[in-house]
């Protein structure tokens, strides 16, 4: 009997990322919407989705800029990605030093950067990796 972890096999497509960012959006009950986001948030429980998901509800405005239309040039993407991902990276930070134990700060940071990446077609890593570059390559405003 073989395990179906949704990647290979015939028949199975490998999950894609969730690019419908109104899903988020739903009411607190249950709905089909929900249930498929959940699926793609491959490595979040429910209790996590759902944690993460409050923390970052104020900075959807950010999460949306993610994930930009084709259409729109390379340079304009980037430069909204990285400043959208500096604003959810100090968000994710500040959480990490108010509302964490020493113990569990890379639990959440992992949670929470898997959250985020549900927005973009970067993994949690790679948007990880660019907002610690963006932010160490910034100048120093106010110094």
């Amino acid at each position: 009997m073989e395990a179906s972890d949704g990647q290979g096999g015939e028949g199975d497509k490998p999950l894609e990322k969730v690019t419908n960012v109104s899903c988020l959006e739903t009411s607190s009950s249950a709905s089909p919407a929900r249930d498929s986001l959940m699926c793609h948030a491959k490595g979040l429980d429910q209790d996590t989705f759902k944690t993460c998901k409050e923390y970052l509800r104020p900075l959807k405005k950010f999460l949306r800029k993610l994930h930009l239309p084709r259409d729109l040039p390379q340079k304009k993407k980037l430069k909204h990605m990285k400043q959208s991902l500096v604003v959810l990276g100090d968000h994710i930070n500040t959480f990490l030093q108010h509302y964490c134990q020493a113990w569990e700060i890379k639990h959440w940071r992992k949670m929470l950067w898997r959250f985020v990446s549900l927005f973009s077609e970067l993994e949690a890593k790679q948007l990880r990796r660019l907002y610690k570059y963006t932010k160490s390559s910034q100048p120093a405003k106010f110094l």
